[in-house]
This record gives C-alpha cells, structure tokens and sequence, in this order.
C-alpha cells in the first residue's frame, strides 16, 4: 500500500484484502506507525520484580529485552547486539542476570548500560511496556481500555499472574488483524462450540449460546454476553493487538513477523493466591480451546491462513455492513451481536493509525557497546 492509499474505507466499509493482509509496504508502517509506539502486554510484573530480571519477547516483528539493573530501574531496548551483523542478546524467554555476553562479538552487556529505553506501567498484576521514549497515554488509566480489560479480571482477582511459567508460544500462516478482527465479536464463531465442548472445558450452560451485543470504544472491541447487572465479556480486542477470551480468562498476542506470519503468545491468567490445582486447571481450559492444537485455535487458524491467501492471489473487496447502534449505559457505543461493527471499528482505527503517522525515520534503540577494552571478554 502506498503512502497515502487508504486499505480500509470507514465511511463504506470497503476494505482492500490486498493491501490489508498481503502488502509487504502496509506490514513495514505497521511497525513504525502501531508497534514501535503502543503499549504492549510482557506478562506478569513479577517476572521482572528483582534486580537482574529480564524478559525477551516482541513488539510486532521487533525482538525486546526488557532488564531490571542492580539500581532497580528496568529499562526497555531492542533485544539485538548494536555491532554489524548483531544477533540477539537474550536467548532464554526470561530469566536472571547481570551480565549478558554477545555472542557474535564478546562483547559483555549490563543493564545499566542499555542505550535510551521505553517506558513500563503495571496494571492489576500485569506489566505493559511501550519502545517510545514518548509513547501514547497509557490506555488502562483510560475508561475505554480498562472497561474491556477490566471486566475479565473481575471475573478472577484483583490482581492476577499466569497459571504456567510461560505463555504457550506458536506461529500461524496469516496476517495478524485477521485474529484482531475476529476476536472483536464474531458471535456466528461463539454458536458454533457444541454444547459437548463446553463440558469439556467446565463452562456452566449460560455460556453456550447467550444472548450478545457488541461495544465498541476507541481503545477496543467486544462482544458481550447481555447481561444489564453485570455484562461478561465473552471475546474482545484491545488494539492493536491484545484478545481476550472470557470462556477461559485468558489473553492472546498476535505479533506480526511479516505479512502473512504471526506469533501467537497466550496467557492463562489466574489469582496470585490460586493453588497448583486451580493452576492447571485454567492452562487445561485455555490449551484446550486455543492452545496450538487447540478446539478453536486450529479451525480458526485455517480460516485465517485461507483468508490471507487469498489475499495474495485472488483479491477481492470486502464489505463490511453498516449497523445501528442500540441504546444501553456503558462506556461505549453498542450494537447488536450480529453485525460488523467490531471489525469496522478495528480497521478504522487501524486505518488512521496509518494515516496520522509521521514519516518513518531511523530510531534504533539499541544497547551501548562496551566503552572499555576490561568490558569485552
């Protein structure tokens, strides 16, 4: 997609798969424009408690290290040496240290030593960080944002950490808003969990065709269970990137590596104060519905893969429905279940993400090369 050519039309609804899903100039804007600045959900904030921990995971298709020093600051950077030919620094998914020794060139990092960072926030247990020196307002301080998260956590705890010690980690063939998209509410996906799947995973009856609606903010999208004392969020994106699904009180990344590649990072969450058989229970529920061989996770997968697919071979334009909006006090613009409203308002967004982006100019935050010949090994 050129500078200036728009995929998504939000007035039509008429969206270019093409230059959505397949373009290799749509994918490097996404990066800069969405990426590089966003907020991102790392994981629990206890993974990153101490001094020496660190965790290495992505902002889009870009490798992080976040590291706590022994002054207690924990600092945001690329997770690659600065020399030519650099390779990542942290091989491990988290862990301890106070050194980290490069393997291409000796060289011996610290964190204190880490070039200019991003930022960190913590949320009800949860640890979010931005690469921007400058990032966007932190959205869970916002109504918008922290209504859609929010109301799953209630569901558990005050606070909440992960069920296992890592996130299940996979890859699908497809374009990464494929997944946004569908996890804004796709409530004809939701009917088709047989009532045998349910009892599978221990979910109560009510969950097995509820009656829905759609809320839509500018943070977010979900579908909701219609319950006016206290509406259950059943799927949600939180944009860019981060789905929730409130069948198993679980969380989904998709991080775009190309255009037609994703990582997958999923988080069981539980309370702090749950035992190891509250523990395993919960990482059964979501490894069953959406782990990697997961009841949803493969049929949605090949549906993604397909789309994106298509997208590079035979493309057509998609039209997205217009919707009425319902009237109902919540913080946000509700639809029915059956509508495309989540999706327009997640590509609309998307959209002016793009539009409103500066230039893309080099910003490479990268660790310091050791300063002194003692340093390298």
């Amino acid at each position: 997609m050129a500078e200036g050519e728009q995929a998504f039309d939000a007035a039509s609804g008429r969206l270019d798969p093409a230059a959505a899903y397949a373009c290799p100039d749509t994918f490097a804007r996404e990066q800069h424009a969405i990426f590089d600045p966003a907020w991102q959900l790392v994981g629990p904030a206890e993974w990153l408690a101490s001094p020496g921990n660190y965790v290495n995971t992505r902002f889009g298709a870009r490798p992080v290290l976040l590291w706590r020093g022994r002054d207690g600051i924990a600092r945001v950077t690329e997770n690659l040496c600065p020399g030519i030919g650099g390779k990542p620094l942290a091989k491990a998914g988290r862990g301890s240290a106070f050194t980290i020794d490069c393997a291409c060139h000796g060289w011996r990092h610290t964190p204190e030593r880490l070039g200019p960072g991003g930022q960190l926030r913590e949320y009800r247990g949860l640890l979010f960080a931005s690469l921007s020196t400058d990032p966007p307002p932190f959205p869970c301080t916002g109504d918008a944002f922290g209504w859609h998260l929010g109301a799953m956590l209630d569901c558990i705890a005050e606070t909440v950490t992960l069920a296992g010690e890592q996130p299940l980690e996979w890859r699908v063939a497809a374009n990464w808003k494929l997944a946004a998209q569908q996890f804004c509410g796709d409530m004809a996906r939701r009917r088709l969990m047989a009532d045998d799947l349910h009892e599978v995973l221990d979910l109560p009856p009510a969950w097995s065709d509820p009656p829905a609606l759609q809320l839509t903010t500018p943070a977010g999208a979900a579908l909701l269970a219609d319950e006016p004392a206290l509406p259950r969020i059943l799927t949600g994106t939180l944009f860019p990137n981060l789905c929730i699904d409130g069948f198993t009180c679980s969380v989904h990344l998709f991080n775009p590596l190309d255009p037609a590649l994703t990582q997958v990072r999923s988080f069981s969450l539980v309370s702090p104060a749950a035992d190891a058989c509250e523990r395993r229970a919960a990482l059964r529920r979501m490894t069953l519905l959406f782990g990697p061989t997961g009841f949803a996770s493969m049929a949605d997968a090949d549906c993604w893969t397909a789309a994106t697919r298509n997208a590079q071979l035979a493309p057509r334009p998609v039209h997205l429905a217009d919707a009425v909006a319902m009237t109902r006090n919540m913080p946000g613009t509700v639809f029915p279940a059956e509508s495309d409203a989540g999706q327009r308002a997640f590509l609309g967004w998307w959209q002016q993400q793009l539009d409103c982006a500066p230039a893309p100019r080099e910003q490479r935050l990268r660790v310091a090369a050791p300063r002194e010949a003692s340093d390298a090994l």
